[in-house]
């Protein structure tokens, strides 16, 4: 039986998260969702401007491609504004000074002890289910961010530090919307770059079999990407990560672009500038499944950090 609580927790987060819909990816309220779920798994009742601020700004820096410091005042009184219909979230004081933005001024957050979060009905649920509160964690960050990136956002979550809740098979639900993975786009995406890495060329048998590398989608499959050879790279651990991470994008004429905002120890680096501008379809098996350049620009525009 469905709980109708979670239903509506559903219906709220998925009425919020405008993100997928705009040219930029803007994860801001989803992370700001995914650290008062965390905070409840801990037993804190509200996000702290004071207390969380830093954290909880570096957590959206590291996974956006902005040039300057976010505010995390934005996320947490929006998200107040999207509760008019299901009050999910509150805020603490709950009627602050709003700038000419609408949003809360720094000085008056700081000044007031601003705090945000979930409203008292659910945190109560929240806290009563924690093996669903962990589910929303897993889910949303699933539903939101390449899964290359999972572990990190994990970590800086603080879940290393919080033991797993054991989650009965009947407690599991999946209400949130999202694009199923096709099962073939790997090994797809890898046969055709002849099982390369498309950036280093590396290429690894065992027993006279290639040894796959990994598929990257260029536009995240999280934020509406097709799992298609258009949208695939083939392309090795380290490569795949640092292309989540906007390390490296690729050109209008598929060549590698290093961020210049990425400081390299030219010592040791193999991995990096004696690729830059070499071209990722060397190794395509057919000039059919060239990159589709529209997922190219998304990349480009929403992941890769841009000076």
């Amino acid at each position: 039986m469905k709980d109708p609580t979670y239903e509506r927790f559903i219906a709220w987060y998925e009425s919020i998260n405008q993100n997928k819909s705009g040219s930029v990816f803007s994860p801001h309220k989803p992370l700001a969702i995914v650290w008062a779920l965390a905070g409840v798994l801990k037993g804190k009742r509200f996000i702290s401007y004071k207390d969380d601020r830093e954290a909880l700004e570096d957590l959206i820096w590291s996974q956006t491609n902005l040039k300057s410091r976010p505010n995390c005042l934005q996320p947490l009184w929006r998200l107040c504004n999207d509760s008019s219909t299901i009050a999910v979230w509150i805020s603490n004081p709950s009627s602050p000074e709003l700038n000419k933005s609408g949003d809360v001024p720094t000085a008056f957050a700081t000044s007031n002890n601003f705090q945000a979060g979930f409203s008292d009905e659910f945190y109560t649920w929240l806290a009563r289910n924690l093996d669903i509160t962990q589910q929303l964690i897993m889910h949303i960050i699933d539903d939101n961010f390449a899964e290359s990136l999972h572990p990190e956002i994990f970590d800086s979550l603080g879940m290393g530090k919080i033991s797993p809740v054991v989650v009965e098979s009947e407690r599991i639900i999946t209400s949130i919307s999202k694009v199923k993975r096709d099962p073939n786009f790997p090994k797809l995406v890898m046969a055709a770059y002849d099982f390369r890495c498309c950036v280093c060329k590396l290429k690894l048998s065992l027993n006279n079999k290639p040894v796959p590398l990994e598929a990257a989608h260029i536009k995240w499959k999280a934020q509406g990407g097709e799992c298609s050879v258009h949208n695939g790279l083939a392309l090795c651990p380290t490569h795949h990560y640092t292309f989540d991470k906007g390390i490296w994008t690729i050109g209008q004429d598929y060549e590698v672009i290093l961020s210049e905002r990425v400081i390299i120890d030219g010592k040791s680096d193999t991995f990096f500038k004696p690729y830059i501008g070499h071209s990722i379809v060397e190794t395509l098996m057919d000039d059919r499944f060239v990159p589709n350049k529209a997922n190219i620009h998304w990349h480009q525009k929403s992941i890769f950090k841009r000076v």
